[in-house]
């Protein structure tokens, strides 16, 4: 029987200025549009990955997978990143490997930020130059924080949260960001054309979920270091391919790092589109990070009456 296969996709205003071709057009308007009213592209992978008990806990997730230490501990990513201020606030434009952080340009942070950190209750450790954890007892409360891969490129500002529990974290924030803007590795960064790290992101805390199981047997593929996490934690993922490739399993391709809507556009949809025209697809759905879902069959070809759509949006 052939695979199902489903887009993940951005909000639908990444693609208003974009022009539909009139086959994709015609496919489109003969499909079903589904409200599911659930935004964010964290409800996105909740629909293909679940965590049992239902908590978003990545961070523990990600060290079990590392170091299998994460036993009943309390873990948080507190990955370096680069923010930038911007005439509205600050935006969030380098994490992860992007950084280019060497294992001894994060040791020498790591080493100024500790004490901080212990100050806090929190044990910091690092397993890579851009991976960091803090370490703390179960139960402790935490706030909800976005995943970075999300924030990449937004305005924070989005993000300011009054609550007590919030205002603790900015505090220690604020203190991080201190220490980062003296250190004499960031004057290094700046004469090799890198960004400074500045900031850290806290995000995926909790505790080791008891289970972690895919959602009627779908496969996530991805270029996404959170959304692997989830893959690996389920049993196993893809690595996203470069362009659309017919799978061989159902299987959800997360294409939020695809940055040119122009490119999802050509490069996936419209051979997807094709693919399940021919037969070779039993299933299409387009999964927008909005909380709408367009589910394409094939035999909705005979919905003639239908108009064609003209944009995504």
């Amino acid at each position: 029987m052939a695979a199902a296969a489903c887009l993940l996709l951005p909000a639908r205003d990444r693609f208003e200025a974009i022009e539909l071709d009139v086959a994709l057009a015609r496919m489109l308007g003969r499909g079903d549009r589904i409200e599911i009213g659930d935004d964010g592209r964290r409800a996105q992978l909740k629909r293909f990955v679940r965590m049992t008990p239902a908590h978003w806990s990545l961070a523990a997730l990600a060290r079990q997978q590392e170091c299998g230490d994460a036993g009943s501990s309390a873990w948080l990513r507190a990955d370096p990143v680069h923010v930038r201020p911007d005439i509205n606030g600050a935006r969030l434009l380098g994490w992860g490997d992007g950084l280019q952080l060497s294992a001894e340009d994060s040791a020498a942070f790591v080493a100024a930020l500790q004490p901080l950190f212990g100050d806090a209750g929190f044990a910091l450790d690092v397993t890579s130059p851009d991976r960091w954890y803090l370490r703390m007892e179960a139960g402790s409360p935490l706030p909800e924080f976005r995943d970075p891969a999300e924030a990449l490129g937004t305005d924070l500002g989005d993000d300011i949260d009054t609550t007590p529990q919030h205002r603790r974290w900015r505090t220690l924030e604020s203190e991080v960001q201190v220490v980062l803007h003296n250190h004499p590795v960031n004057q290094q960064c700046a004469r090799r054309g890198l960004p400074p790290v500045n900031s850290v992101w806290c995000w995926g805390g909790g505790v080791l979920p008891q289970s972690v199981e895919r959602v009627d047997g779908w496969t996530l593929a991805s270029r996404d270091p959170s959304v692997r996490i989830l893959a690996a934690a389920s049993g196993g993922g893809d690595e996203l391919p470069s362009a659309w490739t017919l799978p061989e399993r159902d299987t959800a391709f997360d294409l939020h790092r695809v940055v040119k809507p122009e490119a999802v556009i050509k490069d996936w949809l419209v051979p997807a589109t094709e693919a399940l025209r021919q037969g070779k697809l039993r299933l299409l759905m387009l999964d927008f990070a909005d909380g709408l879902r367009w589910r394409l069959e094939r035999q909705q070809k005979w919905r003639i009456f239908r108009r064609p759509v003209q944009t995504l949006s």
